[in-house]
């Protein structure tokens, strides 16, 4: 059985970090920071992962691999981990299939589009708010 997923883990290493007696859990307020920018990760791409043509499919196979982006975090010990993944499964045969997915004319997966688009856009303002919430407390 193939068990391949697409899988972006950010690693958040932060500067402050970087001595012994800092590396602790995540207070409460540091980990809802954390959560916050792994719901909105998720969000953004699922807001990107439209526009796929499903000419002639059947409607219930359709959706899936939108529907199967998600995110897990790991915050009881440094390095903190933010994973966003997807583990949907093809309607026919129940393989992972999301790291095939691409766009008609283009190369590249559209997983990776997604991933580069989370590491410009979304890994500098977390960095950013989870150091200032760790300095704080």
């Amino acid at each position: 059985m193939n068990t391949a997923v697409a899988t972006c883990s950010i690693v958040v290493r932060t500067t402050i970090l970087d001595t012994p007696e800092l590396q602790r859990r995540l207070h409460a307020d540091e980990l809802a920071i954390l959560r916050k920018h792994a719901d909105a990760a998720v969000v953004r791409i699922k807001a990107g992962w439209v526009g796929w043509v499903y000419k002639d499919r059947n409607p219930a196979s359709v959706g899936r691999s939108r529907a199967g982006w998600k995110r897990r975090v790991q915050a009881t010990s440094y390095p903190f981990k933010l994973t966003i993944l997807n583990e949907a499964t093809g309607y026919y045969n129940g393989k992972p299939y999301v790291e095939h997915v691409h766009r008609v004319g283009k190369v590249t997966r559209e997983y990776l589009s997604a991933f580069e688009d989370l590491a410009k856009t979304m890994i500098p303002p977390l960095v950013k708010e989870l150091t200032a919430a760790i300095l704080a407390n």
